[in-house]
């Protein structure tokens, strides 16, 4: 008999209450515990992305951005939900658009432009055709 799958709940919300906990883990954890963490990273990246491009504390919008943006968004699909949504506005400065309806402006380029993964690279470039 197979069991029905169960998503697994996130145990902390990273990009608001728990991020210093996460990174205390990541630092100090065990293989198991940053393996769980760095998971819930990534399931939550839609969520850390929205609180980066929302956030006004520079402590916050810089750790989130260092410690879990560079070396974890790894998938362009969803920073193209989040380009979609409606974080981006024009209270962000000049918006432009990318080829798939996408929104962006000029200082989430900057910063989005040093995401480590390979493909996340690919995409910028091809959804925005900018050097």
């Amino acid at each position: 008999m197979t069991k029905e799958y169960v998503p697994i709940s996130p145990k902390l919300d990273i990009a608001n209450q728990n991020t210093m906990d996460a990174l205390k883990i990541l630092d100090e954890g065990g293989v198991e515990e940053k393996v769980t963490i760095i998971n819930e990273i990534k399931v939550q990246m839609i969520d850390i992305l929205n609180h980066f491009i929302g956030c006004t504390w520079g402590a916050h919008y810089m750790t989130l951005f260092n410690k879990m943006i560079i070396p974890y968004l790894d998938d362009p699909k969803v920073l193209q939900f989040v380009l979609k949504g409606p974080v981006i506005n024009d209270n962000k400065g000049n918006v432009f658009r990318g080829k798939s309806g996408t929104k962006m402006y000029e200082e989430l380029y900057f910063y989005l432009k040093r995401v480590e993964a390979e493909r996340f690279k690919d995409f910028l470039s091809s959804e925005f055709n900018r050097a």
